[in-house]
């Protein structure tokens, strides 16, 4: 995936959980859509300062355990309190990205390797579908009170021409309408829409035997 940079976050094509990335979410005051620096890898609660959450440029920092809600299942979102809040709160966000990347492990008894595979769509960006939050770090900066913001990407069953590859997939928006729409509007009934777009896609396309997204293996690096 490719993030935009920032006066403070650079470029970065092979995107993590730990990673900064310019992240679309819809501001209500001003109804007005704009892009922020967030962390992959939601956290949903303050930290304290005992134990302060620690940020990518801390010494000690490790993607796990700090940022581990990197996904969210989308067919229990509404149920699990750290992302129904999110929901009901219109904290809806979009990652706009190039392409993502699927690590399959061999089925040969003997090589046990990971091959990565590229997914990507042939014309234009892959928005995906997330939740985002602002959380209070547990340090306090020119005595102020720190926050970080973050995010986590929701996933759905795969299409049926990706599920040899993996059985989930990122919950991939039809358009940038619907893109806004969830920005603007994100409900549980808009949740169960985006999570059926796979099926439908393969209802609309089985006679044609191709699916609307690239995948082809690629190299480790």
């Amino acid at each position: 995936a490719t993030s935009s940079s920032s006066s403070s976050h650079t470029e970065n094509n092979n995107m993590s959980p730990g990673n900064y990335a310019k992240i679309f979410r819809y501001n209500h005051a001003s109804n007005s859509v704009v892009s922020r620096p967030m962390i992959w890898g939601l956290l949903p609660n303050n930290g304290c300062e005992q134990s302060p959450h620690l940020l990518p440029a801390d010494d000690n920092f490790t993607p796990s355990p700090h940022y581990i809600m990197f996904n969210a299942r989308s067919e229990t979102i509404h149920t699990k309190q750290s992302f129904r809040s999110l929901l009901r709160d219109k904290k809806s966000a979009v990652w706009a990205v190039d392409v993502y990347f699927e690590w399959k492990t061999s089925l040969s008894p003997i090589d046990k390797r990971k091959q990565p595979y590229f997914v990507s769509s042939p014309e234009t960006p892959l928005l995906l579908a997330g939740l985002w939050t602002e959380v209070k770090t547990g340090r306090r900066n020119n005595n102020e009170e720190e926050t970080i913001s973050t995010f986590t990407i929701l996933t759905t069953d795969a299409h049926q021409k990706l599920a040899w590859l993996h059985p989930r997939q990122p919950c991939i928006l039809a358009d940038s309408s619907m893109a806004r729409e969830w920005l603007e509007n994100p409900s549980k009934s808009l949740v169960d829409k985006i999570r059926s777009l796979p099926n439908k896609q393969q209802n609309n396309i089985k006679n044609e035997g191709t699916i609307p997204w690239q995948c082809y293996p690629v190299t480790k690096k």
